[in-house]
């Protein structure tokens, strides 16, 4: 009966992602399986069985080792160590900084949408992380921008330009990440992508078109044309063959002599 009602509780509750060590991920899924679990009847004891299901790679390694103790607080002695291992400050501010610092160089729209996706997470983020609030010094945006193609960095100058010169400061991290958002809309608007479309599928202009490559036939003509012509323009030798005396042939002149004779005798 037991098993039952907590398995009718768990269905009507969405199961937390498997954690595998990443800080950035911890304090959601934290909150997922302890809503999970909690919500749940479980006795002190039973609470470690689900929590092996939601852990992997690293953050198994780090508490795997409580599952087998019979200590009715062992499922919170094994998410003190999560936590501990995981969820501090420090670590999620180490997580964010890197994260951002190997950013690849953004190359198309995509891109730039994935880019938003995790700077708006930054910007959350500084709420709770005070160490996140260096991101609005003009240092740190000058590393930001490095991953953008020159044309939007170009926009983005122009836009801080315009907010110095109405004395208004360098923008904030989070004046940043909503302009990034706002390009990455426009960069994936469906109108551009279309015209995008369209514009690499041009037919080709009458020039391009009137401009087919030869058939074989001309290009034999144009070939035996061109041998004709060279043939011609072929300089004749100086010196030419001097013709050779053709020979008497031997069997007339013995003819010749034969009728001489017998003429003689008679």
């Amino acid at each position: 009966m037991a098993s039952a009602a907590i398995a009718m509780n768990q269905s009507h509750l969405a199961k937390p992602a498997v954690f595998s060590g990443d800080p950035l991920n911890y304090k959601d899924w934290q909150i997922a399986v302890d809503g999970l679990i909690g919500a749940c009847p479980y006795t002190p004891l039973q609470k470690l069985h689900p929590l092996q299901e939601y852990v992997s790679g690293e953050a198994l390694e780090c508490v795997k080792g409580y599952f087998n103790l019979q200590d009715p607080n062992a499922y919170q002695v094994a998410m003190d160590a999560l936590a501990n291992e995981f969820g501090r400050d420090e670590l999620i501010e180490e997580r964010f900084y890197h994260k951002l610092e190997s950013w690849p160089k953004i190359q198309d729209g995509k891109g730039l949408k994935l880019y938003s996706y995790f700077l708006n997470q930054c910007v959350a983020a500084m709420n709770t992380i005070p160490g996140l609030k260096s991101l609005d010094n003009k240092r740190e945006n000058k590393k930001l921008i490095s991953v953008l193609q020159q044309w939007l960095r170009d926009r983005w100058t122009r836009f801080v330009t315009d907010q110095e010169s109405k004395q208004r400061g360098f923008p904030s991290f989070k004046m940043y990440a909503e302009f990034i958002s706002h390009e990455a809309k426009v960069a994936n608007n469906s109108l551009k992508v279309n015209v995008s479309h369209q514009s690499n599928s041009q037919p080709k202009s009458d020039k391009q078109k009137s401009q087919k490559p030869p058939n074989r036939i001309t290009l034999q003509t144009q070939t035996k044309i061109k041998s004709n012509q060279t043939s011609k323009l072929q300089p004749v030798s100086q010196t030419a063959p001097v013709p050779q005396a053709s020979k008497p042939d031997q069997s007339s002149t013995n003819k010749n002599n034969k009728q001489q004779t017998n003429n003689s005798q008679k």
